[in-house]
C-alpha cells in the first residue's frame, strides 16, 4: 500500500503541472493528442489542478453568460451591406449637378481636403481633389475617383465607412447658402 502511495506521490512530482494557458487549451481541445492525453492523465491525479480546471471552466461560463447578455452580436456585414446599398440609392435617386457658386466650390474643396487629408495624407487628398477636377465637382466623379484610393489605404470597412462620412460632408456643404 505504501509502494503505491509513493509510487503515485513520484508519479506526480515528476510531471509539472499545466499552465493555466495549457489548462485552457486543454479546455477548448486544442492540444495535440499526446499532450491531451498527459493533461488529463495530470488533472485525473491531481486535485490542484482538477481544481484549476474547474475554477477556469466556471470563469469561461461566468463570461460567456455576461458577454451574451450586455452584448449583442453586432451583424457587421449585413449593417456595411445595408450601408453601401444607401449611398448607392442616394447617388442613383439624384444625380447632384456640379457645384455652381464659387463660395460654394471653395467650402467644399476646403472641407473634403481636410477630411481626406486625416485618412490618406495631405499629397495624396490634393492629387485626388486634381482627379475629380475640383473646378466642376461632382459628386459622382468624386466617389469615383476617390472610393478606390480610401478603400485601399484603409481597408474595405474602414473605407465605406469614411466615404459615407465625406459624402455626409459633401451634402452638408451642399446646403451652405451661396
Amino acid at each position: 500500500m505504501r509502494s503505491t502511495l509513493k509510487h503515485l506521490l513520484d508519479r506526480i512530482r515528476s510531471v509539472p503541472h499545466p499552465s493555466p494557458g495549457m489548462l485552457v487549451e486543454y479546455m477548448d481541445r486544442e492540444l495535440d493528442p499526446k499532450r491531451m492525453g498527459k493533461v488529463k492523465a495530470h488533472v485525473i491525479d491531481c486535485a490542484r489542478c482538477r481544481e484549476r480546471l474547474d475554477q477556469l471552466q466556471e470563469g469561461m461560463q461566468f463570461f460567456r453568460h455576461t458577454t451574451m447578455r450586455s452584448m449583442p452580436e453586432f451583424p457587421l456585414e449585413d449593417g456595411l451591406q445595408r450601408l453601401q446599398a444607401k449611398l448607392q440609392e442616394q447617388a442613383t435617386d439624384r444625380v447632384r449637378p456640379p457645384v455652381e457658386s464659387e463660395k460654394q466650390r471653395a467650402v467644399l474643396y476646403s472641407r473634403l481636403l481636410s477630411e481626406l487629408s486625416i485618412y490618406v495624407g495631405h499629397r495624396t487628398a490634393i492629387q485626388l481633389l486634381e482627379r475629380c477636377n475640383h473646378q466642376k465637382l461632382q459628386r459622382d466623379r468624386f466617389s469615383e475617383v476617390v472610393e478606390p484610393v480610401v478603400t485601399s489605404f484603409l481597408g474595405k470597412h474602414a473605407g465605406m465607412t469614411i466615404m459615407a462620412n465625406i459624402l455626409r460632408i459633401w451634402d452638408r456643404t451642399q446646403q451652405v447658402p451661396s
